[in-house]
């Protein structure tokens, strides 16, 4: 996405365009895998710890991102705006590499959908599978 394009998705969810969300956004866009907030505070050390809780909640709340638990013991984010994938993270070195073999709807939440009893309503998953990459086996 553009800037332009940016400050368009942020005025139709009812945010302001500011300078730092914009920073943030376009920082994150580039990025080929979920993040969290420390590596955003390497990149912007001027932006304060809080403010950037602060715009990763709000960004997940008006669905611009999706909050992922990539077993890094903290919640880290990417764009909602990827087609539907997973998530394969080793276990070694921690790397991690989207995986778009299913299509829309994959055969997990099918079977997720048939089988909850206690649910009416279950939203498309962002799932990371573990293992060890190419690297970390051959060692």
């Amino acid at each position: 996405m553009e800037k332009k394009e940016l400050k368009n998705l942020l005025r139709k969810k009812g945010m302001r365009a500011t300078e730092n969300r914009m920073r943030v956004l376009l920082f994150a866009k580039k990025q080929k895998h979920p993040i969290g907030i420390e590596v955003f505070k390497k990149e912007f050390p001027k932006i304060n710890e809080v403010t950037l809780y602060r715009m990763a909640t709000d960004f997940v709340e008006k669905g611009i991102w999706l909050a992922c638990d990539v077993g890094h013991g903290h919640t880290d984010f990417e764009s909602a705006h990827k087609p539907h994938h997973h998530h394969a993270v080793c276990e070694s070195c921690g790397i991690i590499e989207e995986v778009y073999g299913c299509q829309n709807e994959c055969q997990f939440l099918t079977s997720m959908k048939r089988d909850a009893k206690k649910f009416t309503l279950l939203h498309t998953p962002r799932t990371a599978v573990f293992g060890l990459c190419h690297s970390c086996s051959s060692s």
